[in-house]
């Protein structure tokens, strides 16, 4: 039991299913025309116990080493990714929040989502010279919103 705990503990190999060789298991949305989108874990690491994985993209493989007697059945993972969810499973990841049992390896999934701007007009910056204020824009809810002094 003990030889089994360190062998988690020296390696726990992640595999992270974040490149288009995957394809059986990886989705990839796409609209007309659009080229498709690289996707890949850029980034993971757990907060307790602290560990920082090393990525090796081209064996899409992710491998941490945690502290020896770390329990791995409930652990939470940061991820930094380039697309726009991830999955182990059907299990959607939330980074920073999920939990999973990494006793035996995980495959995960990226999925990347590309969508086709209805228009290419957007306000992108917006401000008032006098009096001096500086508007956020959300093109998402059609949106401007500017603080200026009464």
């Amino acid at each position: 039991m003990k030889a089994a705990i360190q062998a988690i503990g020296a390696a726990l190999l992640l595999t992270a299913m974040a490149g288009c060789q995957g394809a059986s298991l990886m989705e990839i949305v796409q609209k007309q025309g659009e080229a498709r989108t690289a996707k890949a874990i850029t980034a993971f690491s757990f907060a307790s116990p602290p560990a920082t994985g090393t990525i090796d993209e081209n064996a899409k493989t992710i491998s941490v080493k945690v502290p020896y007697g770390t329990n791995v059945t409930a652990l939470v993972a940061t991820i930094t990714t380039t697309g726009s969810s991830v999955q182990v499973g059907f299990k959607v990841q939330v980074s920073g929040v999920t939990e999973n049992n990494f006793t035996n390896p995980l495959n995960y999934t990226v999925t990347v989502t590309v969508t086709v701007n209805l228009s290419g007009k957007a306000i992108t910056a917006f401000s008032f010279v006098s009096p001096a204020a500086t508007g956020t824009t959300n093109e998402n809810a059609k949106t401007i919103a500017a603080t200026v002094p009464t």
